[in-house]
């Protein structure tokens, strides 16, 4: 169990992480306007295999893999808010070329490289997060960027479905442009605010921290923060634990679209109210626990893989029948409210364990490892979906997820022995 003090000043008072979260909502809230138009694009009219499906998540994992550790590396050295700016305007030059694609394997190109380009955004923010916020306020950051990240789903898909309907997928691809542009220039804005703290404008230069070592090469910091997860116990059965659940969940995480087409061919719309329902689900739930006092490590996060699993069973019980539209909604309010459990808690546990000089390489690491889920369990959900029936094998995984959950539950107190005061 971890004792959380929290501030009677809300972070959205503190100037510099009030930008950051405005930056981070824009970026995030544009990401799932293209996500959405590229999934029902690609399912519902190319009329792609479930392999071919599943390729789209490999291949904007495969940056993660290579680049994730250094990329942490290079959060913790250099500054935070440079690298995030570098990211978004080529992130932005990238998203504006794929208004010309009309090929399958040009489009896996394109994201491959996007991908490539945001790899450093997640470290650099995290890191910079931490060496801003307070420790007792760690929490509230971490339920602040949660509740940011699922209102985007919740609001992305929604409104990125009805303009799709409505329009082209052009228009989406156009709305993430301006979305992401808003993020480049927040972030901009924080690189001319006066700011006296010295974490800050440590934070903001070019120069490492002062608790660096000024001559420590880069893969000299790569290994020390690979042996400083090493050493802590806790931070590594944290890190383990949200690999092997997200290793399960991955494999169907990009195949909704499949089971839809086989249990609503005629509702490619299901898609978006899922992920909206999610997105709900998930924002309700961190709303609660930023007010939370007393978090008990083990009990959230194995409950959240209790609550997923539900939902990923659900949604593979489901037959074809007007029932399947309500069904569809519940189950991703489960999804999200899993989510919204897991997410800030695990992110929370990252960033309490961790001092704030491997802030960086930690969330770095974090990134590279669920790069790897999103390269294996994607083809290997694609491979057993496309020779089998999608509902058999969500409500088989469905059941694996919850079996993990209840093992981190039961089993909690020895797997995350710091909890116990």
């Amino acid at each position: 169990m971890s004792v959380v003090s929290q501030s009677s000043t809300s972070l959205l008072h503190h100037r510099i992480f009030r930008k950051m979260l405005m930056a981070y909502s824009s970026s995030s809230l544009g990401d799932w306007f293209d996500v959405i138009a590229i999934q029902i694009m690609v399912a519902y009219y190319w009329q792609v295999t479930p392999l071919q499906l599943a390729w789209i998540p490999v291949v904007m994992a495969l940056p993660g893999i290579f680049f994730g550790s250094w990329a942490g590396v290079w959060a913790d050295r250099y500054s935070q808010v440079k690298l995030m700016l570098i990211s978004d305007i080529s992130i932005l030059v990238l998203t504006s070329l794929l208004l010309l694609i009309s090929n399958y394997y040009v489009l896996l190109l394109l994201l491959g490289i996007r991908s490539l380009l945001a790899v450093v955004q997640i470290p650099a923010q995290q890191s910079l997060t931490r060496r801003i916020v307070k420790e007792e306020q760690l929490l509230q950051a971490s339920s602040w960027n949660g509740i940011v990240k699922q209102s985007s789903k919740l609001v992305g898909p929604l409104i990125g479905g009805m303009i799709l309907s409505m329009t082209s997928f052009s228009v989406c691809i156009v709305v993430n442009m301006v979305m992401r542009l808003g993020s480049f220039l927040l972030l901009l804005s924080i690189l001319k605010t006066n700011i006296s703290l010295k974490t800050v404008a440590d934070a903001t230069s070019n120069k490492p921290n002062s608790d660096s070592k000024l001559n420590e090469n880069t893969w000299q910091a790569l290994v020390e923060g690979w042996f400083f997860v090493k050493k802590q116990s806790l931070l590594l059965a944290t890190l383990l634990f949200g690999f092997c659940g997200m290793l399960i969940i991955q494999m169907v995480d990009f195949q909704f679209a499949s089971l839809f087409r086989v249990i609503a061919p005629d509702r490619p719309y299901l898609l978006g109210w899922m992920i909206t329902a999610a997105g709900l689900g998930a924002l309700i739930t961190m709303s609660y626990k930023r007010k939370q006092k007393y978090i008990y490590y083990g009990k959230n996060l194995g409950g959240a893989y209790i609550i997923i699993g539900a939902g990923i069973l659900g949604m593979g019980l489901v037959t074809s029948g007007d029932i399947v539209t309500l069904i569809v909604i519940f189950c991703g309010l489960l999804l999200g409210v899993g989510n919204g459990l897991f997410i800030p808690i695990y992110t929370y546990i990252l960033q309490k364990e961790t001092s704030s000089t491997m802030t960086g390489r930690v969330f770095g690491i974090e990134n590279m490892l669920s790069s790897i889920t999103m390269v294996i369990a994607p083809l290997l959900g694609g491979l057993w979906i496309q020779y089998t029936d999608p509902s058999s094998v969500f409500s088989i995984l469905g059941i694996i997820v919850s079996l993990l959950g209840i093992s981190g539950w039961f089993f909690s107190e020895k797997i995350w022995r710091q909890e116990i005061d």
